[in-house]
């Protein structure tokens, strides 16, 4: 019988690196949309300002 040589064609590891930084971004981009920021926003009223009165 023959010898037959069977190599496994070496696969490359980048599509795994980018895939797991996709999910990975995906992943916080979701948090931080449905995590509603805590609900520690403060709203301040600006004070209007006073209109000199004509003839001063």
């Amino acid at each position: 019988m023959a010898d037959i040589d069977v190599e496994r064609a070496g696969g490359s590891v980048w599509p795994w690196v980018i895939g797991g930084l996709a999910v990975l971004l995906l992943g916080v981009a979701l948090w931080s949309l449905l995590s509603g920021g805590g609900g520690d926003v403060r709203v301040r009223q600006a004070t209007p300002e006073t209109v000199p009165a004509a003839g001063s």
